[in-house]
C-alpha cells in the first residue's frame, strides 16, 4: 500500500469487492486514488469469521443473483473456481416452495404489465434491459466459488496487493464539502480532511451530510441494517440436501445456507456446517440460547439436519449495513453536478453489471 496523501484524483468509500475493482479500474486511467473504510479490515460484507471450534468461513448466507457477464468477469479478474449450488437455491412461502429465481418471474411480469397499463412502451423497452428482470421456465445456475467468501476475499487482497493501492482502515466518512472546486472531505481520524476531484459512494455507504455548491445541505436518513447469522458446526446428515433456503414463512430464520462445501477439507467424517440468517427483531428479543434451542428444533422440522444431529459448536455474529433510499442517491448525484458517482451495489452480480462499460476494459 502507499503512504497518504492530503489529496487524491479520486476517493473511494468502501474496500468491498466492488469497490476495489472500481479502485482498479480508476488507477487504470492514472488516477492517484484511495479507498477508505470505516472497518479494521478490507473486504465488506465479504470478510470471514472464526469461531471457536468452526473453520474460517463467510460471515453469513450469500447467494450471486444469475448475470453471464458478471460471472465471467469476476472468474477472469479475481481468478475464482466457480460451482454450481445444487442443488439450486429454493424460496419457500405459506408452505409452497419454487426456485429462488421465479421470483424474478413476478416482479418482472408486474413491471411488464404496469408499463403495458399506461402504454409506457419506451420506458419499458428500456427497463427490460435490466439484469433484475426476466423470465425463466427452469431453474436457473447458480454460480458460487467453491472456497466461499474467503475465496473471493483472499483474491481481493491480492488485488490490493498486484496494483499497490492505497486503503485506510478504521476511518469513517463525516460530512463532504462540494461548494468549492473539489470535493472535501471530512473524516474521523487524522489527517481529518482530504481533497479529491471526485467521489465514489455506494448504495452501502454511510453517510451523515453534504453540502452543495448551490447551498443545498443533505443530511441522508441513512439507516443502519444489522445482518445477524449463526452458524452451526453439527454432526448429522442432511435429510433432504438444499444449498441455500431464503424462507419467507418464519417469524425467526430468513435465510439457510450448506456451507459444508466450502470448509469439507476442515470438518471430522460426519460434521456439515450450516449458517442461518436471523431476523434482527427475533435476535434482540430472545437470548442467544434461546435462540439456538429454537433454531436447531426449527432445523430439525424442516429437515435441513436430521433428528438426532448433535450439536459440536456455533458462533453468532452481527455485520451493520448501512442503506440510504435510491432517490435520495440519484438526488445526491444530481446535486453534485458530477463530483459524486454512486455505485449501486445493494445485488452483487448486477453492480458489477451496471460497471460493464468501465469493468470490461480490466479483463
Amino acid at each position: 500500500m502507499q503512504s497518504d496523501n492530503a489529496s487524491y484524483d479520486t476517493l473511494i468509500i468502501g474496500t468491498s469487492p466492488l469497490a476495489i475493482t472500481e479502485a482498479v479500474y480508476q488507477k487504470s486511467l492514472k488516477r492517484a486514488v484511495l479507498n477508505i473504510d470505516n472497518r479494521g479490515i478490507i473486504g465488506g460484507a465479504w470478510t470471514t469469521i472464526k469461531h471457536q471450534g468452526i473453520p474460517e468461513v463467510e460471515i453469513g448466507c450469500h447467494i450471486w443473483e444469475v448475470q453471464k457477464w458478471a460471472t465471467d468477469f469476476l472468474t477472469a479478474f479475481y481468478n475464482l473456481q466457480l460451482a454450481p449450488l445444487d442443488p439450486p437455491p429454493r424460496l419457500f412461502k405459506k408452505g409452497v416452495s419454487i426456485p429462488y429465481d421465479w421470483k424474478m418471474n413476478l416482479s418482472t411480469s408486474k413491471y411488464i404489465a404496469s408499463k403495458c397499463s399506461r402504454l409506457k412502451f419506451k420506458e419499458l423497452k428500456a427497463g427490460m434491459k435490466s439484469p433484475a428482470r426476466r423470465l425463466t421456465l427452469l431453474p436457473s445456475k447458480y454460480l458460487y466459488p467453491r472456497g466461499g467468501a474467503k475465496e473471493l476475499y483472499l483474491r481481493v487482497l491480492d488485488k490490493v496487493k498486484e496494483n499497490d493501492l492505497n486503503v485506510r482502515l478504521n476511518t469513517s466518512l463525516e460530512t463532504i464539502d462540494l461548494t468549492g472546486s473539489d470535493c472535501k472531505v471530512e473524516l474521523s481520524n487524522e489527517p481529518n480532511v482530504l481533497n479529491s476531484d471526485r467521489l465514489i459512494l455506494t448504495s452501502l455507504s454511510d453517510i451523515k451530510k453534504i453540502m452543495f455548491e448551490d447551498g443545498t445541505e443533505m443530511s441522508p436518513d441513512t439507516k443502519q441494517v444489522d445482518y445477524i447469522h449463526l452458524h452451526l458446526l453439527v454432526t448429522g446428515s442432511i435429510p433432504r440436501k438444499f444449498s441455500y433456503h431464503r424462507l419467507m414463512d418464519d417469524d425467526t430464520i430468513h435465510r439457510v445456507s450448506d456451507m459444508t462445501f466450502q470448509v469439507r477439507e476442515e470438518l471430522n467424517d460426519g460434521q456439515v456446517l450450516i449458517s442461518v440468517g436471523i431476523h434482527a427483531k427475533t435476535y434482540h428479543a430472545k437470548s442467544q440460547k434461546d435462540l439456538l434451542d429454537s433454531i436447531f428444533d426449527k432445523l430439525k422440522k424442516r429437515k435441513l439436519i436430521n433428528k438426532d444431529a448433535k450439536l459440536d459448536a456455533h458462533g453468532f455474529n452481527v455485520f451493520p449495513s448501512y442503506y440510504t433510499r435510491p432517490d435520495l442517491l440519484s438526488k445526491i448525484e444530481e446535486l453534485s453536478k458530477g463530483k459524486i458517482t454512486i455505485l449501486r451495489s445493494t445485488s452483487f452480480t448486477f453492480s458489477f453489471h451496471n460497471r460493464k462499460k468501465q469493468y470490461q476494459t480490466l479483463v
